[in-house]
């Protein structure tokens, strides 16, 4: 777990780094009952925690998304008596070219461009064990 808030401090860290034009931060927690997995599991009971932020800056944009996923017995935790447990963090950074290079990229119904850059990481304590790691860079036009 200490990795996990590791982690999620690192990406918090970076999306502040420059001082932001405009932010947007929100912590929700959501409840229900008719959630389902993929190898079977149905009609389980989940508490989702989400911290999301947004922002502005000169360069571009920021969106930093957690959700803690803590799920009933329906959907065992490995080596747990209880439900699983599951984090799901994303990050994306958006380099307006715009605004870096001082040159205009509108073309057609475009009116800029940009480079976005980021990450997806997730972890879960089940049998199934997912654990993703994903780096993301797309030129948008």
């Amino acid at each position: 777990m200490k990795k996990i808030l590791s982690l999620i401090a690192l990406a918090a860290v970076a999306a502040g780094v420059q001082a932001a034009d405009w932010s947007d931060t929100s912590l929700g927690v959501t409840y229900g009952t008719k959630f389902a997995e993929p190898y079977g599991s149905t009609n389980i009971s989940k508490n989702i925690y989400t911290l999301k932020h947004v922002s502005g800056d000169k360069y571009g944009t920021n969106f930093f998304n957690a959700d803690m996923l803590q799920s009933n017995g329906a959907d065992p935790g490995e080596n747990t008596s209880g439900g699983a447990q599951e984090v799901y963090v994303v990050y994306r950074r958006l380099f307006d070219l715009q605004k870096i290079t001082g040159k205009s990229y509108a073309m057609g119904p475009a009116k800029g461009m940009g480079i976005t850059a980021g990450f997806d990481w997730n972890t879960k304590n089940d049998y199934y064990a997912s654990k993703k790691r994903m780096l993301v860079v797309v030129r948008l036009g």
